[in-house]
């Protein structure tokens, strides 16, 4: 038997031993063009990167990371893995001046984008967005972000990056939302309970969340329930569940089947 046959057995056999195995695949040159999202321009010198996301089952001969720089015309080649059990890949892009963007998709980061169509990624100049929520004085009670994605890049104006919306009397913030602020990149660093967003009553006082401060079961604050997620073609479309009260006044309303069902229905 030829010897690197023999050794391929070998492998093959005593491979389920470790708690591995062996991938098999092929590269393939996958283009990639990269744009501003608002002007539509070219960016050039952006570094895009496939990582691939291991589990917990080691594996032989793992696929390799691979990066390039965008030329001129934000364009980049990079020979991407296929066919890669158990593995996922992931694309990093980013540029100076630009918000870092991070696909997760093995739709998006492993299709063999060509010269002619190749995989499009687009990024938004920083800062990140910061979003105001305002609150009716003296609310105490549930309300929701109704997150829903649009067709178009732009969030009310080029170069905007800073939002306000106000809690109307049905309860449901209903937020049109452009991937500035839907985007999974931009949704937990923009506005979801952290630093570059705040809740405020109307009169300017702010309401502590997660991200402004620590606050005891007894005090009054934003408290995040629940984050409902909906399947294709609204795998975009995020409900934030929020209760403006004590730890208490969350518990009883988490427990209520029927708390959300007013503010439900406004969202349909």
């Amino acid at each position: 038997m030829n010897r690197s046959v023999l050794l391929l057995t070998l492998l093959v056999l005593l491979t389920p031993w470790f708690g591995g195995c062996i991938g098999f695949y092929c590269y393939y040159p996958t283009h990639y063009a990269v744009y501003d999202a608002e002007t539509g321009q070219p960016v050039a010198g952006a570094s895009v990167h496939v990582q691939y996301m291991h589990n917990m089952m080691p594996m032989l001969n793992e696929p390799r990371n691979v990066g390039a720089i965008t030329d001129e015309s934000g364009r980049a080649i990079l020979d991407v893995a296929t066919h890669c059990p158990n593995r996922y890949p992931t694309v990093r892009t980013s540029a100076h001046g630009y918000i870092e963007y991070g696909v997760g998709s093995p739709r998006e980061a492993g299709q063999h984008g060509t010269s002619l169509y190749p995989v499009n990624v687009y990024l938004y100049k920083e800062p990140l967005p910061k979003v105001t929520f305002v609150i009716p004085d003296g609310y105490r009670g549930p309300f929701m972000i109704d997150l829903r994605p649009v067709n178009t890049w732009i969030q009310d104006e080029p170069g905007k990056r800073e939002f306000t919306f106000h809690l109307p009397p049905s309860g449901c913030i209903r937020i049109n939302a452009t991937p500035l602020l839907s985007d999974s990149r931009l949704r937990d660093m923009g506005f979801h309970l952290s630093g570059s967003s705040r809740f405020v009553y109307q009169n300017g006082t702010r309401i502590p969340d997660i991200g402004y401060q620590r606050y005891g079961p007894d005090d009054i604050a934003v408290r995040g329930l629940n984050v409902r997620t909906f399947p294709a073609p609204l795998s975009s479309t995020y409900q934030y569940l929020f209760v403006v009260g004590t730890a208490n006044d969350a518990k009883e309303i988490a427990g209520n089947p029927n708390a959300f069902d007013a503010l439900f229905d406004q969202s349909r």
